[in-house]
């Protein structure tokens, strides 16, 4: 019997949080009789829903050294060196499975806890980092001489020194679109964490710049949470929202675990990432339920659609351009109808459940090798 160590950084519901939980469908596809056990830093959404599923034969939550954004801000490294100290005991760990699946590149303890076992190691990037940064991870990959999952082709080109890379895109369930009566306004989504990079500023200085009459026929909804003590972003936004005025026309909503409603709400879903998103899985759902998507063009967002086809893409950062894909669609209901349909086609085609489990057990067959 095969066992398997799956290790995440994470315990909400987010992007990555979700693209975990098929993963562990897909290692139970593929080793059948095999002994999994998953390692999460902490209690949440995503361990119940493990339990629940039965994902895992085994659920550990214990420590470990998370190398977060915030963090290297603001130079918060002491749990990250205490965590390092228990180097040996991780690489004990490690040496007691025949595969050790790394979901991100932050976790990186196992990462060079890696380097000195027996087990086929697998690192699973998620991840776009600035340039210094990703130096540093590359080498760690290197070092740790895992085999790399790459979510993207701009996150395979970000990472191009590493060479025993597979490309495996992301898909997911999907949504099950809503088609209602035509409405008097046009409901705008944003959904996902709320933070400096996600562009929740954007969207809002592209709505303040409209004029009085398309204002009255939108209506924008913000999901999302911030993590831990980055709540200084979401008061800045509603600050901004009172300070134009605009509380009848954008709201702001707790992230939800099961964001099928907002999404069968939302005729348009804007995603305007300021920086590179590895892959976009916002779009992907939002095409999965029907919505129209509009997003900024750059790393793996600008690999999901066809701009004009199954989506509408803009100059990134720049709310002069989100706005005019807005009023593009704002009053045009054939439009908006060709573009839901090619994309909710698009993610029948590319993006489904099935067809990523496939994708990733095909690059399982290749580690192999």
């Amino acid at each position: 019997m095969i066992k398997i160590l799956c290790i995440h950084q994470g315990y909400e519901l987010y992007g990555s949080d979700r693209m975990f939980l098929l993963s562990l469908k897909a290692f139970r596809e593929k080793y059948g009789e095999s002994k999994i056990t998953v390692h999460l830093p902490k209690e949440g959404d995503l361990s119940e829903i493990i339990l629940r599923d039965k994902l895992s034969d085994e659920l550990v939550i214990r420590d470990m050294a998370i190398l977060r954004k915030s963090e290297i801000k603001k130079f918060k490294f002491a749990k990250i060196f205490r965590q390092l100290f228990n180097i040996l005991s991780k690489i004990k760990i490690c040496n007691e499975y025949d595969i050790v699946y790394v979901n991100s590149i932050v976790v990186i303890d196992y990462l060079i806890a890696c380097r000195f076992t027996n087990a086929k190691t697998i690192v699973h990037i998620h991840e776009i980092p600035t340039k210094a940064v990703t130096f540093f991870f590359q080498q760690l990959i290197r070092f740790s001489q895992s085999h790399a999952i790459f979510i993207s082709k701009a996150v395979k080109k970000n990472f191009s020194r590493i060479r025993n890379g597979h490309l495996v895109i992301n898909g997911i369930k999907g949504f099950k679109p809503c088609k209602g009566e035509q409405k008097e306004v046009m409901n705008i989504l944003h959904i996902g964490r709320i933070n400096a990079w996600k562009g929740q500023d954007i969207l809002l200085r592209s709505i303040i710049g409209l004029d009085s009459l398309d204002k009255a026929k939108i209506r924008v909804h913000i999901v999302g949470g911030v993590f831990e003590d980055q709540s200084h972003y979401l008061k800045e936004l509603k600050i901004t929202v009172s300070k134009f005025h605009l509380d009848s026309i954008i709201k702001f909503y707790d992230f939800s675990n099961n964001p099928e409603e907002d999404y069968r709400w939302a005729d348009v879903v804007v995603v305007p990432s300021k920086l590179p998103e590895p892959f976009g899985l916002v779009a992907v759902e939002a095409m999965s339920a029907g919505a129209v998507v509009i997003a900024a063009q750059h790393g793996g967002l600008s690999e999901v659609f066809e701009d004009g086809i199954s989506g509408i893409y803009f100059k990134p950062n720049c709310e002069r351009e989100l706005k005019k894909a807005i009023i593009s669609v704002l009053n045009n209901t054939e439009k908006m109808n060709f573009l839901s349909i090619n994309g909710r086609e698009l993610f029948l085609r590319k993006f489904t459940e099935s067809a990523y489990i496939s994708r990733f057990i095909s690059a399982l067959g290749n580690i192999e090798k």
